[in-house]
């Protein structure tokens, strides 16, 4: 995955945890800590996907975008640990043991 679909990624999360999925871009720029250019070009990159609308100088999540956010946690996999046999103990400790 390249970094730009990554903070994208990160941006569209951030506002649909937001309470009304909506936040002010310099909230946004702060919580992403990347440079003002690089916010803006992902901004409008959005914005032309129809995934953010803006609204004077708030961000808000349109109904495409929540869709992408949802599908994203969706897919990501949850690795099991693997515990080796030899680690795994058939007795129960007994309590202060």
């Amino acid at each position: 995955m390249k970094k730009s679909e990554i903070i994208s990624n990160k941006l569209l999360e951030l506002l649909f945890s937001s309470s009304n999925k909506t936040l002010q871009a310099y909230t946004l720029n702060q919580r992403l800590s990347i440079p003002p250019s690089e916010f803006f070009k992902l901004i409008f990159r959005l914005c032309d996907e129809d995934l953010l609308i803006i609204d004077g100088v708030f961000v808000k999540l349109t109904m495409a975008g929540e869709q992408r956010v949802l599908l994203n946690v969706n897919n990501r996999q949850v690795k099991k640990t693997f515990i080796p046999e030899k680690f795994i103990s058939k007795t129960e400790l007994e309590v202060n043991e």
